[in-house]
C-alpha cells in the first residue's frame, strides 16, 4: 500500500487546483474545490449537485487478504474516460488526508460526455454510463465479487457481465453473476442549482461470479452500466480468489452441521463451499455467549472438519454466516 499526501493527490494528472473553504468530512467529502483540468470537470450549463458523503453497505468477503486472493477498490476517479487506477481517500493517524492504492486493476468509462464531479465521481447527465474493469492475476480465478456504490440512477442489474480472456471460448462469450443483491437503498437530500432534485438515492450492489474450475482464468474484463442518465459512480470494489465461497448465505441456507464422536473427541463437519464459521457456547439461554471456535478446519473432498476435545460441561455448536454487511 502506498500513502500520498493530499498535496500530491493529483500528481501525474497535469491538474492545478485551488481550495476555497476546503473541508474534509469522513473520507470522501473533499470539496469546495475548483479544478483547471485537461478533461471537463463540469459540463457547460450543468448545475453542480452537492451529494452528501454516502455510507455504503459493502460485504467484507471471508477470503479477503488470504493467499491467492486480490482486492481492487476505487472511491476517487481522476479521469472521466480512464483508465483510473484503484485509489481510495483515507486519513493518516495524524488526521491528514492521503491517497491509498488498493490493487492494480483499471476502471474505464466507455461513454462519451461523462464528467468527473467535484467529489471525484464519474457522472453523466445526458446518457447511461458504461463501465469496464480490467485486471490479471497470478492465480486461476474461480471467484469474483463486484460491489458498486452509486448515487442518483440505478445500476442496470441485467447488464453486468464477466468476459473471460485467454480461454477456449469464442470471442464475445461472457458469463453473468450467479447471484446479486441490492445491499442498501437510502434516500439522500441534495442541493444545487436550479433544476436540481430535492431528493435522490444512494444504492449499493453486490454481484458474485463463479468461474468453471476447468477454465484457467487469469485475465478478465468486467462490464456494467447505469440504467439511464444521471447515475454517479461513487465507489467500486472487486475481490477475487481461487476458491468459490458463496457470500450470500442466507439463514435458511446455512449448511448442515454433522457431529461424530471419536474416543475422547468430537468431529464437526460441514460443506466447504459456504461462507460460515463454527461457533460454540455453554449457555443456550444467552444469545451473546456464542463465540467462534478458534481451531483451523481441515479441508478435503469438499468438506471442512474441526476436531474438538470432549468437555466436562455440555457444549453446543452452530454454524453462522461469515459475510459482514
Amino acid at each position: 500500500m502506498v500513502n500520498r499526501s493530499l498535496t500530491s493527490l493529483f500528481e501525474n494528472q497535469t491538474t492545478a487546483f485551488h481550495a476555497k473553504g476546503m473541508h474534509l468530512r469522513g473520507m470522501k467529502n473533499l470539496f469546495s474545490l475548483f479544478l483547471l483540468s485537461p478533461f471537463p470537470l463540469f459540463a457547460d450549463g450543468l448545475s453542480l449537485i452537492d451529494f452528501p458523503n454516502p455510507s455504503f453497505q459493502f460485504i467484507t468477503p471471508a477470503w479477503r487478504g488470504e493467499p491467492n486472493s486480490e482486492q481492487a477498490q476505487w472511491d476517487i476517479f481522476f479521469n472521466a474516460s480512464g483508465p483510473n487506477d484503484p485509489f481510495i481517500l483515507t486519513s493518516t493517524a495524524e488526521g491528514e488526508s492521503c491517497r491509498q492504492d488498493i490493487g492494480d486493476a483499471t476502471l474505464r468509462n466507455n461513454t462519451s460526455g461523462a464528467i468527473v464531479t467535484g467529489t471525484l465521481n464519474i457522472y453523466s447527465s445526458t446518457s447511461a454510463i458504461s463501465l469496464e474493469i480490467n485486471d490479471s492475476s497470478d492465480f486461476p480465478i474461480r471467484n469474483l465479487l463486484l460491489q458498486v456504490g452509486v448515487l442518483g440512477n440505478r445500476v442496470d442489474t441485467e447488464a453486468v457481465f464477466l468476459d473471460l480472456d485467454g480461454n477456449p471460448l469464442t470471442t464475445g462469450d461472457s458469463i453473468q453473476p450467479v447471484a446479486f443483491r441490492m445491499l442498501s437503498e437510502e434516500p439522500i437530500a441534495v442541493g444545487g442549482g436550479e433544476g436540481a432534485p430535492a431528493t435522490s438515492f444512494s444504492r449499493s450492489y453486490a454481484f458474485q461470479f463463479e468461474i468453471d474450475p476447468s477454465l484457467t482464468v487469469t485475465n478478465y474484463s468486467l462490464t456494467f452500466r447505469s440504467a439511464g442518465a444521471a447515475m454517479s459512480l461513487d465507489e467500486a470494489v472487486v475481490d477475487t480468489s481461487d476458491t468459490f465461497i458463496n457470500v450470500f448465505v442466507e439463514e435458511d441456507e446455512v449448511p448442515e452441521l454433522t457431529i461424530s464422536q471419536e474416543d475422547s473427541s468430537f468431529s464437526l463437519s460441514w460443506s466447504e463451499e459456504s461462507s460460515v464459521v463454527l461457533e460454540a457456547t455453554t449457555n443456550l439461554a444467552d444469545e451473546n455467549s456464542w463465540v467462534e471456535v478458534e481451531i483451523v478446519p481441515m479441508t478435503g473432498n469438499g468438506i471442512k472438519v474441526v476436531t474438538v476435545p470432549a468437555a466436562n460441561s455440555p457444549t453446543f455448536f452452530r454454524l453462522s454466516s461469515q459475510s459482514d454487511f
